[in-house]
């Protein structure tokens, strides 16, 4: 199974930084995913919930478990293989981060502002998620299937949780 969601429409302020989906990918994978990379201002959440695999970021090698959590940020190499008795499902959400010009920023505490500016300074994190950060994946994937009313703002609201659970994993 591989689910992919494009032109999600969800784009918002937080701080003095704007966040933009670029794409929601859920799959259900036996297939290796090619060494690449991504642009400028570019971060993928990746979240393994079942099975497991080995990632290639940055020439070293990383072992995928359920739980694992990673992120990889702009012009970091990485790709992905699947173990081959174990298919893995997987989340990743593919987002665009950037800071908006000084002139753009809005008042936000010191708190909020260091706790993002660790996230955009962050081009590589691997570890267990200590977050609990799967129910708001699920929900997030939730709304934008179903594309209800309002759906831009719900997911919006979960990625928030998302993003500040992440960074909560760096800490």
């Amino acid at each position: 199974m591989f689910t992919k969601y494009d032109n999600t429409h969800i784009l918002f302020t937080v701080g003095s930084y704007t966040v933009r989906v670029l794409n929601l990918v859920r799959e259900d994978s036996c297939r290796t995913i090619p060494n690449h990379t991504h642009g400028d201002n570019s971060y993928e959440i990746h979240y393994i919930c079942d099975g497991c695999g080995q990632a290639q970021i940055d020439r070293r090698s990383y072992d995928l478990t359920p739980g694992t959590l990673y992120v990889v940020g702009a012009f970091i190499e990485h790709s992905q293989t699947p173990c081959p008795d174990d298919r893995m499902h997987e989340y990743c959400i593919h987002i665009h981060f950037q800071r908006k010009k000084s002139a753009e920023k809005q008042n936000n505490s010191k708190e909020t502002e260091y706790l993002l500016s660790l996230f955009e300074q962050t081009f590589f994190w691997f570890g267990s998620d200590k977050q609990n950060l799967f129910p708001c994946i699920c929900e997030l994937f939730r709304c934008v299937e179903r594309k209800t009313p309002g759906y831009q703002f719900e997911a919006e609201a979960f990625l928030r949780q998302i993003l500040i659970r992440v960074i909560r994993n760096y800490l």
